[in-house]
């Protein structure tokens, strides 16, 4: 039991002394491809409207060929406004996201300073039963979320091998992420109290 203890503590310290603060982004791939989807569909949309202003100008009379043409722009224009949604979508979760790492960081960064400062208590805290399922939690719920990053994320250098996701799961990911990471801010927060 107490070597147990004594590695959740080199864990926690280990992991609270050697994060780096400074968080840095790159281009990401997805979002990337989503907007060029979403630029293609919106050039689709501006084609088959402006057939259908051309089709209005040369006469009044709606034959079969034009009332096509105007059910395909409204199918096109219904599929660019259901692409933009999914758009909106996956930039509010990025955004959420951003704003949870940014709490956990900011969060970690007074943990990291109470363990400076008051090191005893941190050990004190480890060493009690009923506390020391605190860092039990921060532990499980990182590797939780490290779990949930890996899989949204290609990670593999062999790109057959990185994980297939239908939008619905990559929504689904991301809104675990996020609720991983708000459930790490809480535990960090009470750990800091």
């Amino acid at each position: 039991m107490n070597s147990i203890r004594r590695a959740a503590i080199s864990v926690i310290l280990g992991f609270s002394l050697s994060i780096s603060l400074f968080a840095q982004n790159g281009p990401d791939g997805v979002r990337a491809g989503m907007f060029a989807a979403y630029a293609q569909q919106a050039k689709k949309a501006l084609q088959a409207q402006d057939v259908l202003l051309a089709g209005n100008l040369t006469g009044h009379k709606y034959l079969k060929e034009e009332v096509a043409a105007t059910t395909n722009f409204q199918r096109q224009f219904n599929d660019y406004l259901n692409s933009f949604a999914d758009i909106l979508t996956v930039a509010a979760n990025i955004y959420g996201i951003y704003m949870e790492v940014d709490e956990a960081m900011k969060n970690v960064k007074v943990v990291k300073g109470i363990v400076v400062r008051q090191p005893a208590n941190v050990l004190a805290v480890a060493f009690s039963q009923s506390k020391n399922n605190i860092y039990t939690d921060i532990i499980e719920n990182g590797l939780k979320l490290a779990a949930d990053i890996e899989q949204i994320l290609p990670l593999k250098k062999d790109q057959d091998k990185n994980a297939k996701m239908t939008q619905y799961e990559r929504f689904k990911v991301m809104d675990n992420i996020r609720l991983n990471l708000r459930t790490l801010n809480r535990k960090l927060r009470t750990l800091s109290r």
